[in-house]
């Protein structure tokens, strides 16, 4: 998976899929530090590793904790 979280370029990490199922690894990406945008991308780096589960929907991609808390939701591109 790669994006923009607003602050660095772009951010990626590896997963494992089966179905449903989803792991990420620890997520990597440039640091710089841009003032007032690094909280959301912090966010993102912090969630990525808590999520268990994917959903898909007709516009969004849907990701859940073991929980089954919605943690992350993301709009996708077109390429599945």
């Amino acid at each position: 998976m790669r994006g923009n979280a607003g602050c660095n370029p772009r951010f990626s990490s590896g997963f494992e899929r089966d179905g449903r199922k989803i792991t990420f690894s620890e997520p990597v990406s440039t640091r710089m530090f841009c003032d007032g945008k690094m909280e959301r991308e912090n966010q993102v780096m912090e969630i990525l590793p808590k999520i268990t589960e994917m959903r898909k929907n007709e516009d969004n991609v849907i990701f859940l904790s073991n929980e089954g808390e919605q943690l992350l939701m993301v709009q996708k591109n077109g390429n599945e």
